[in-house]
């Protein structure tokens, strides 16, 4: 709790984000979250983060969502390549089910 609150601490998300995410959860033993507005990254499918990633990155070019997009996926590899694997407890708020994510293409 104490590296997420650390990396959360500083207020605005920055560039680099993705990757110091990715380093502190390769540590973790277990992942909680509660998301209201999005699949959470570990659960969402190729083309529905290509989409979320696209519409929060409008400013990204495709080369780099794509990028984006193949790190989620690597990322998933800790809830089945990993020994012992992730731990991942995902509470959902029940619009992220209903929610319409639109490429902005």
């Amino acid at each position: 709790m104490g590296a997420l609150h650390r990396w959360r601490a500083g207020g605005a998300v920055r560039h680099d984000a993705p990757a110091r995410y990715t380093a502190l959860e390769t540590e973790a033993v277990r992942v909680r979250s509660f998301e209201v507005a999005w699949v959470h990254g570990l659960l969402q499918a190729p083309e529905y983060a290509r989409a979320v990633l696209d519409a929060l990155l409008s400013e990204r070019t495709d080369a780099e969502v794509d990028r984006l997009v193949e790190l989620r996926l690597r990322r998933q590899e800790a809830l089945t390549q990993r020994t012992p694997p992730l731990q991942l407890e995902v509470v959902l708020d029940e619009s992220v089910l209903s929610r319409v994510v639109a490429r902005r293409r």
